[in-house]
């Protein structure tokens, strides 16, 4: 990336979707578009050697916040968890999803997801979470059922209290 902020992306073929890995502190990816079109989550079709020109990537600052605290079915703190949050529209569940997002709790036993993209949301506390298993929609699907539904526009800031699910 130059100092204007544009940037070369040489040798794309094929569908690629556009992420900004490592981003500023406090930013995050609003959107990509090409000429004005939201290619954020399709992605856009590339031909060897084809020049374009017309993509923007867009951050924000006003990031979305989910947080807070699990507790057991008596009510009782819980530090070892894990948080999976997905959107309730599961065209928008899959691998590396921006719409799908896992935590677990720091040392004081509360959770933090930021950057979610606005949308509805399911939210679960599960006592054990396998590496991959928040990607796997038949997995997302099982604890729709049970999870919290929470709804965030840009910049929300939402403190929950979550039940685990065993």
């Amino acid at each position: 990336m130059r100092e204007d902020w544009t940037f070369d992306a040489m040798g794309l073929s094929d569908r690629r979707r556009f992420r900004v890995n490592n981003p500023p502190q406090g930013w995050y990816l609003k959107s990509v578009t090409h000429e004005g079109t939201d290619i954020t989550d399709i992605g856009m079709e590339f031909k060897e050697g084809q020049n374009v020109s017309g993509l923007e990537i867009m951050l924000t600052e006003r990031a979305t916040e989910l947080s807070g605290a699990v507790q057991d079915s008596r009510a009782r703190p819980v530090t070892e968890y894990a948080v999976v949050a997905f959107s309730s529209d599961n065209r928008k569940w899959g691998f590396l999803s921006r719409f799908i997002r896992s935590t677990r709790p720091n040392q004081e036993g509360r959770f933090s997801i930021k950057g979610l993209p606005p949308d509805d949301y399911f939210i679960v506390a599960l006592d054990y979470l396998e590496t991959g298993e928040e990607s796997d929609p038949e997995q997302l699907e099982k604890w729709k059922d049970t999870a919290t539904r929470v709804k965030l526009a840009d910049g929300d800031s939402k403190v929950l209290t979550l039940k685990i699910e065993q």
